[in-house]
């Protein structure tokens, strides 16, 4: 778990889910990382709860102070990703844990449903359906490199757009082959910043 732990994330909700996961997984670790020297939320009863669960699940870990570096050895060793967020649009998590190969597993609304496949978006607040979605990792792993490069097409396209005043609307997730096929082009024709 990467996200930040203000309210607005959902980690009560996140942590829920991870207590009834190890309840059955007993092979299995829950790391939560942060990079600042402690844990921080905009709600001090999200702290408590996380570091009680910790002192009572030491599978449940909490990872405090890690470097960049840290951080990116932590997703390259973990096998899934879980976001419990009630208002990402964007979400760089996302892009790093997929660029290192992890499975994911985030509520379907806001924006994710265009990016995220339907079989690793639970219901958002149903914690059986977040545990099933994890089921689905763990018995048919996948990694999603495509959606880095996917992001990485949409920001190129975005500038390609702006240079050419292009007004035809397109989703990046939909239409990756014709965004493709436009940046191509417009590389050829010199369009392309």
């Amino acid at each position: 778990y990467a996200s930040r732990l203000d309210t607005e994330k959902d980690p009560l909700f996140m942590a829920f889910v991870a207590e009834e996961f190890l309840h059955f997984h007993p092979s299995w670790r829950w790391v939560v990382t942060t990079s600042a020297s402690r844990l921080r939320s905009n709600d001090a009863g999200i702290i408590e709860r996380l570091v009680e669960l910790s002192s009572h699940r030491p599978r449940f870990e909490l990872r405090v102070g890690q470097t960049k570096q840290q951080y990116y050895r932590t997703l390259q060793d973990a096998k899934i990703l879980f976001n419990s967020s009630r208002q990402d649009y964007v979400s760089w998590t996302l892009l790093e844990a997929t660029t290192f190969g992890c499975d994911i597993v985030f509520p379907d609304f806001r924006s994710f449903p265009e990016c995220i496949p339907a079989d690793r978006r639970y219901l958002p607040g149903n914690p059986r359906s977040a545990l099933d979605r994890l089921e689905e990792c763990i018995l048919y792993p996948r990694t999603h490199y495509d959606i880095p490069e996917i992001a990485d097409i949409g920001r190129h396209l975005m500038g390609w757009i702006m240079a050419t005043s292009h007004t035809e609307e397109l989703n990046i997730w939909k239409d990756t082959d014709y965004a493709q096929l436009l940046l191509a082009y417009g590389q050829r024709s010199r369009w392309y910043l």
